[in-house]
């Protein structure tokens, strides 16, 4: 080729290189000037979201989209993608639960956004920030997802909680029928909206709702809760008939209770019988002593029974309660024994220790020791067991008996310092009022004591309280009261002398109010409970 012939082709060589590379720079120039739209950075920014949190530039595209996000529904898709980001990477809840709560903040009224917003915030651990994020979940296709929020925010923890929570219990309420039956924790729901009923003052209506689940539904969770609903209610043959069919040992417990609260000893000391057959020791334990306690009589049923409870006991893994159901077997078995064999007894078993063996040692001595010899000892057990309120409470009990009102003066003082005493202290303290004739103190220091605290003898003694000033009526009621408390469940055996001189109250204060027809009717009840008791016997013939 000849030299003028090279350079021509090289001449237009070089043009021609010259024309492609203008065309790629044209070609870049016009990608660099091309404007930036939300779809475009979108697109870049799914690219980069398919690569991983770690993908480079991935934070600018999110901050620049949604700086531009025009509406709500850019706001959601941006969401929706920072959400897959936090789902498969981990450390990248707090940026979705950030982008969450500024989308919160620009659409408060936005039911989508809350609905996104409690995830993250669920994903990031902000319990606060997820119970306020369910409060926007209103429509009735969200419910579950609102009550599953509120549950993860821990505002179903406890009943309090649950109170304080805007509409906790409506919520609830809603959710419930969500669930399937099939759903395991459906029943402990509806137990949790019965006791938040309870806890908010509407005992009567959870009742009510517990009856008709547990006759709608067999679940036994929820059908052993109503059964212990309704015995704390006053309601133990209800409660016995609820567990009549089931055949699980921790409801025959139940029944049995409640068969003998309801006054159905031989029918509670039958299921006992049949639960001291169990494998489970613990379940033996606490039935043969049971059946102990409800034995009639002080003969060698009562004896064989905390025998056999005594050879369970013989073994090293007594548990909690096995110590406990010795302590006072052992008590119990001691009492059907003359004084010398159950000191004997009492002074060599292994609860020597025990306050309450101790407390019984000291009340089978004093059945033989004069007083004023006994009192010394009573003051030293008390020194040794300072803090013991059935100790204290015995005490007091024996120092009223034997009138000995300086020394109970003195332990009264004692306990209210030591704050060792319960209601039965404001009722010695009341009684010792009654003698100093202060009955308008006593009776306030009587109205004091919380109603679930107040046993038949603080009824009584607010009875004798209103009766020395006179108000008949008032003292009249608060003795039914007394009664009604100490015959609860119709079962007056070991009880009938008590029962006996608060039906004597009862006439005495009938008689002052001019009704002695029904006085005298309360009298001869009185002489079915204790054919002795002369002063009954004096107030019928003054009656007749």
């Amino acid at each position: 080729m000849t030299r003028p012939f090279k350079g021509i082709v090289c001449a237009v060589l070089a043009l021609l290189g010259a024309s492609f590379c203008g065309l790629v720079l044209f070609r870049v120039l016009q990608g660099a000037l091309k404007p930036r739209t939300f779809g475009s950075e979108l697109a870049a920014l799914d690219k980069l979201v398919g690569r991983g949190v770690d993908a480079e530039g991935i934070a600018e595209k999110f901050l620049w989209l949604e700086k531009r996000a025009g509406g709500l529904p850019e706001t959601l898709s941006l969401l929706k993608r920072r959400r897959t980001l936090a789902l498969e990477g981990t450390g990248y809840g707090p940026d979705y639960a950030a982008a969450a709560r500024a989308a919160l903040a620009r659409y408060p009224y936005a039911e989508q956004i809350a609905a996104v917003a409690a995830e993250a915030f669920a994903l990031s651990g902000s319990a606060a920030e997820l119970s306020a994020a369910a409060n926007g979940l209103v429509s009735p296709n969200l419910t579950k997802a609102a009550f599953c929020a509120r549950v993860l925010a821990g505002d179903f923890s406890s009943p309090e909680r649950a109170s304080r929570a805007p509409g906790g219990k409506a919520l609830l309420d809603e959710a419930l029928p969500l669930f399937p039956l099939s759903e395991p924790r459906k029943s402990a729901l509806r137990i949790d909206s019965l006791l938040l009923r309870i806890f908010e003052g509407e005992r009567g209506e959870a009742v009510r709702r517990a009856e008709a689940l547990a006759a709608a539904e067999i679940d036994p969770s929820l059908r052993r809760f109503t059964a212990l609903l309704l015995y704390s209610e006053g309601r133990p043959a209800r409660a016995a008939e609820l567990l009549a069919s089931s055949s699980s040992a921790e409801d025959l417990e139940l029944r049995a209770a409640a068969l003998y609260k309801a006054g159905a000893q031989a029918d509670a000391l039958e299921v006992w019988e049949a639960l001291s057959d169990q494998d489970d020791r613990t379940i033996r334990i606490r039935s043969l002593y049971n059946s102990a306690a409800a034995a009639k009589g002080e003969g060698g049923q009562k004896k064989a029974l905390l025998e056999a409870l005594f050879s369970l006991l013989s073994e090293d893994d007594l548990g909690p309660y096995g110590r406990e159901a010795g302590l006072h077997g052992l008590i119990r078995y001691s009492r059907l024994l003359p004084a010398a064999e159950a000191l004997a007894i009492l002074e060599e078993s292994a609860w020597r220790g025990e306050a309450l063996v101790n407390l019984e040692i000291l009340r089978r001595r004093t059945e033989t020791v004069p007083p004023e010899r006994a009192a010394p000892e009573v003051w030293l057990l008390l020194g040794k067991y300072p803090q013991n309120e059935a100790l204290c409470r015995w005490a007091a009990w024996y120092f009223e008996y034997q009138h000995r009102y300086d020394d109970l003066d003195r332990l009264l003082a004692n306990a209210a310092r030591a704050g060792t005493g319960g209601a039965w202290l404001a009722e010695y303290q009341a009684i010792a009022l009654l003698r100093q004739g202060r009955q308008s103190e006593a009776e306030a220091l009587l109205a004091e004591v919380p109603a679930a605290e107040r046993s038949w003898t603080v009824w009584a003694n607010t009875g004798a309280a209103e009766e020395y000033r006179g108000a008949f009526a008032g003292a009249l009621e608060r003795y039914e009261q007394a009664a009604s408390v100490l015959t609860a469940g119709g079962a007056l055996r070991g009880k009938g002398k008590q029962a006996a001189r608060l039906q004597l109250r009862i006439a005495q204060c009938l008689r002052a109010l001019h009704r002695e027809g029904d006085a005298r009717r309360v009298v001869r009840y009185v002489l079915s409970l204790d054919p002795d008791n002369i002063e009954a016997k004096g107030l019928l013939q003054r009656l007749d």
